[in-house]
């Protein structure tokens, strides 16, 4: 009762610090204050050098060497080897051994289905469930609106996001902020481009999708990028409205 007490409620415990200057680090027995001196300070600490040749590496634990040779050299290495026909996988660590099984061969795999109503997905990672569920059936979904004026497109990654203004409005997107290649509002607009304090003019198509799936380059996106419409030759700058004449004067 007494060790429960100390154990789990710190009832009556008598700690042993570390005692060197800026550790605040205790514990219940001296004998881990003593490997935490030896871990973290190294003092007193015994080390195991590696005896392969050229190979510097040491450790502080007998069994971490042991490791470490296995990993690096090959030395004592026990093989876990797949065993299914056809398959010469094999492995250093059984954790290995069982992942490799369970996502190439569908062995002792526990699947994570989706809950909704009708539908018979099934993922062998709690995360896919979600990514699913948010490009799917909309669950969970965190969106990205356009913040281009006009615009009404939003996306459920940054990524797509990201794409879409490259694509659809030329703007380059960086990692801190974005900047548009396109005149700015205080700014001559040219005659191809309709002005920034105008509305927008019917012959200018969309340039939202009402709904955007769940992707990340290179695909599916890719393939989308096929299909869309690149520069007229002769212009100052890409826009909409030249993209529209561009197509009209071909029909």
């Amino acid at each position: 009762m007494n060790k429960h007490k100390i154990n789990v409620h710190e009832i009556g415990v008598t700690w042993f610090h570390c005692g060197l200057d800026g550790c605040l680090f205790k514990a219940k027995r001296n004998g881990d204050v003593k490997q935490h001196k030896r871990d973290v300070h190294l003092i007193n600490t015994r080390w195991f050098p590696c005896d392969v040749p050229n190979c510097e590496f040491r450790a502080k634990q007998k069994g971490n060497l042991k490791t470490h040779k296995a990993n690096k050299h090959d030395v004592d290495v026990t093989w876990w080897p797949c065993g299914e026909n056809g398959c010469d996988f094999r492995t250093k660590t059984k954790a290995h051994f069982k992942l490799h099984q369970s996502l190439v061969h569908d062995i002792d795999v526990k699947w994570y289905p989706c809950d909704v109503n009708g539908c018979g997905y099934k993922a062998k990672w709690r995360n896919a469930i979600k990514t699913h569920k948010a490009e799917n059936h909309d669950i969970g979904v965190t969106w990205w609106p356009c913040p281009e004026e006009l615009c009404d497109f939003k996306a459920k990654t940054k990524g797509a996001l990201k794409a879409h203004r490259t694509t659809i409005h030329n703007v380059q997107v960086s990692n801190q902020r974005a900047t548009s290649v396109q005149p700015a509002c205080n700014q001559r607009a040219t005659s191809v481009q309709p002005a920034c304090n105008q509305r927008a003019t019917s012959v200018q198509p969309a340039t939202h999708r009402p709904r955007s799936p769940l992707f990340t380059l290179p695909s599916p996106f890719v393939p989308l990028l096929t299909h869309l419409p690149t520069r007229p030759s002769g212009t100052a700058a890409w826009s909409p409205a030249a993209t529209t004449r561009a197509r009209l004067a071909t029909v």
